[in-house]
């Protein structure tokens, strides 16, 4: 079939067409990466500072061995902190069911998640993921006993 004037170049112009659109869907896949290890990471260092401190470590110490674990493009603006009890029951955090009364300690990981904005404008947005670990205190010296 033979090609008139007005045709030449349209697959180029098709394709260059679709490279935005190519750019922002995998923009958006990065950050959704970015939002899963970020959560991922919070759960896990939430739950260390809670065991360490349920372990007899003081709080401040749980926070910062805690805090070294965040991976390094989260650790802007991201924060462990620890506290005696149950957090759940000052009705701001989510109810923790399942810690058998006692004493228990309290962490709550709070991780910033850079945004992958690509000059369009939505560098300035704030997503934080924030996860939380309640553990009962255990006996002296950290062991608990029964193993």
């Amino acid at each position: 079939m033979r090609r008139t004037r007005n045709e030449k170049g349209q697959g180029t112009i098709e394709i260059l067409a679709t490279i935005p659109f190519a750019l922002l869907i995998t923009g958006a896949i990065i950050q959704l990466f970015f939002i899963g290890y970020a959560a991922v990471s919070a759960e896990g260092t939430a739950r260390q500072a809670a065991r360490d401190a349920s372990k007899g470590v003081d709080h401040s110490s749980a926070e910062s061995n805690a805090e070294r674990d965040i991976p390094g493009f989260f650790k802007d603006g991201s924060s462990v902190s620890v506290s005696s009890g149950d957090i759940s029951s000052s009705g701001d955090e989510p109810s923790v069911t399942g810690t058998g009364g006692g004493d228990v300690v309290s962490a709550k990981s709070q991780i910033r998640v850079p945004v992958f904005g690509m000059g369009f404008g939505i560098d300035d947005l704030d997503i934080t993921v924030t996860r939380y670990a309640v553990m009962p205190v255990t006996e002296e010296n950290g062991f608990g006993g029964g193993f």
